[in-house]
């Protein structure tokens, strides 16, 4: 194990130390790893800096640290690599948004991370026929592109996103709202191992043994955002989980783009109340029809460039 490899481990076994061993409040974990050394290679160095920080009520025993380095070694058992922020492949574009994950969780091909900032397609579960063949169509022409898409496994627009990018064999990351034990929901399982099996990968905020939780939903988009250089909402409803997606995406000056009917009387019969209001009240950038895709890559494009990324042409 190299040196930068130990770093890395020391950060990690101190971040599921503080996690899954103490059960600190993520305000406090990361107030720890803003202010813990880069280099830290050792508890003495860890436990120095906690009283330092006056945290005493936290300082990590041998035990402590033993019961994390086994949380850890289980992680590794099942193909799953926990990421800090300290560590190089931690993506910058999801390390400068608001509230970032002090640690990520990934299963799958690490490589993906290295073509983030990528492009989230979500929408609603309730989608349409036509919905979904939207998402699908706009996914494999990104992916075509070299975009890496990123979206939520979740039924209907979601799925239909990862589906569109296994089309044409590109990458895709499904950001999950809970542990990475098993994909969920239940009925996307076969997508989930499938995105794995071609070259994707599973990332969540949540270590092995936390199950998905509804209020973990919301949090969960902001990671969506931080991997994206902005969102496409293909269908959804007013009040939704893809309007609060949208909502952090333009808070946090990414690009915002949404799915809305090529003709007043909505021929397609999309379930477009809440793409449309995104277009009318969010400064949404309107997608009507595939004449619309080389204006969406213009604008991917130039907050690629802000935010110092690049596209694979492999």
């Amino acid at each position: 194990m190299n040196d930068l490899s130990k770093i890395n481990q020391t950060l990690e076994v101190l971040y599921l130390a503080l996690r899954s061993v103490k059960r600190t409040k993520p305000s406090i974990i990361s107030g720890v790893f803003r202010a813990i050394s880069k280099d830290i290679s050792s508890l003495t160095e860890v436990n120095d800096t906690l009283e330092n920080m006056e945290l005493g009520g936290h300082i990590l025993s041998d035990y402590d640290w033993e019961r994390a380095l086994n949380i850890l070694h289980e992680h590794e058992s099942s193909g799953i690599r926990v990421i800090t922020l300290k560590d190089i492949l931690y993506p910058q574009s999801l390390r400068v948004i608001k509230d970032a994950p002090t640690a990520i969780f990934l299963k799958g091909n690490v490589e993906t991370l290295t073509n983030i900032p990528g492009m989230a397609i979500v929408g609603t579960r309730k989608a349409s026929s036509n919905g979904k063949a939207i998402a699908r169509r706009v996914s494999e022409f990104l992916s075509e592109c070299g975009w890496t898409i990123v979206s939520g496994l979740a039924l209907g627009i979601d799925a239909e996103a990862h589906r569109g990018c296994l089309n044409k064999n590109g990458e895709t990351i499904a950001v999950l709202a809970g542990g990475l034990d098993k994909p969920t929901p239940a009925s996307n399982s076969k997508l989930g191992y499938e995105i794995l099996d071609k070259g994707g990968a599973w990332l969540s905020e949540h270590p092995l043994g936390v199950p998905t939780k509804r209020e973990f939903f919301v949090p969960r988009n902001r990671i969506q955002i931080g991997l994206s250089v902005g969102s496409l909402i293909v269908e959804a409803e007013i009040k939704s989980g893809s309007t609060s997606q949208a909502n952090f995406c333009t808070g946090q000056g990414r690009a915002l783009f949404a799915i809305v009917p090529h003709e007043d009387n909505n021929p397609l019969k999309l379930n477009c109340a809440g793409t449309q209001d995104l277009v009318k009240n969010k400064g949404a950038i309107p997608i009507r029809t595939r004449g619309d895709y080389e204006r969406l890559l213009k604008v991917m494009n130039s907050h690629l460039e802000e935010l110092g990324g690049k596209v694979s042409q492999d």
